[in-house]
């Protein structure tokens, strides 16, 4: 169905059915070609260490999110249409990154191509979902304003941490490498602001935080995680000990977020019950 009768949509989504079809073809074979040509793409070895993991976390961790979203929206399932501008600001974020950090090579194209879609993509899903519709539903069901303090405290600390090592960098006078700088572009461009923003939104209990803040929540969670089996990856491939802090703060991190996620699933399921 591309007509929604029972989602809170305006018009069809057909244009996004097709271009996160695209994306999900193009988001898989960027990843294996990564995976089995990373010595060729990534010309030296501190970005194959870092790429390759990425390779692998973008197969078992955005694939799926991609999918799982497209999925359940497909099936008339709130779940999916709630996280699916998530999973489309995952591809977003991941290529920009790529796309920023990496030397012009003959993927520079789809990267840029990859980059493009998911934006004007995301943009297309958000303009569709009827946000007062949405609000409606999940009104009295979720803990918004916990989960937009949460978004917020995260938004601000990503912040504070990019203008930290930046100032560490021009104190000491230390030239960053692209990938450092592609990171600072990326947070503080494309993470940051939306993730701040929708939770002020939440806080204030407004129809768009209601609609966006679960994508968010569901976007973090993936991300923080993720980042269990990168550092394993990375740690493998560097020959180095993976950090037993590390992976104590990345699980906090996640369950930071996880908890509130999963408490508006619970919401969805209780709203979906509710006369």
């Amino acid at each position: 169905m591309t007509h929604f009768q029972h989602l809170p949509i305006k018009g069809n989504l057909k244009i996004v059915y097709l271009s996160t079809l695209v994306l999900i073809v193009l988001f898989s074979a960027l990843s294996v070609t990564g995976i089995v040509f990373h010595k060729e793409l990534y010309p030296d070895e501190a970005l194959w260490i870092t790429f390759l993991p990425n390779d692998v976390v973008n197969l078992l961790m955005g694939l799926p999110m991609i999918s799982f979203s497209l999925i359940l929206t497909r099936r008339q399932k709130l779940l999916g249409l709630l996280c699916f501008p998530g999973a489309l600001f995952y591809c977003t974020y991941i290529y920009a990154t790529y796309l920023l950090g990496l030397p012009f090579s003959v993927l520079f194209i789809p990267y840029l191509f990859v980059v493009a879609l998911s934006i004007y993509t995301l943009i297309g899903l958000i303009a569709s979902i009827d946000v007062q519709g949405v609000c409606q539903q999940l009104e009295g069901h979720v803990p918004v304003r916990s989960a937009g303090i949460i978004l917020l405290g995260i938004a601000i600390l990503l912040v504070a941490y990019q203008i930290y090592a930046m100032t560490v960098s021009v104190i000491q006078k230390e030239s960053p490498d692209q990938v450092a700088i592609a990171q600072w572009i990326v947070d503080f461009v494309i993470a940051a602001p939306p993730v701040m923003i929708i939770g002020i939104l939440m806080i204030r209990r407004k129809a768009f935080g209601y609609a966006l803040g679960m994508s968010l929540l569901f976007l973090l969670s993936a991300l923080f995680f993720s980042l269990v089996p990168f550092m394993i990856i990375k740690a493998v491939l560097s020959n180095t000990q993976v950090s037993v802090v590390d992976i104590i703060v990345v699980g906090i991190s996640s369950l930071i977020c996880i908890i509130p996620f999963g408490l508006f699933v619970k919401g969805l399921k209780e709203s979906a019950s509710t006369p």
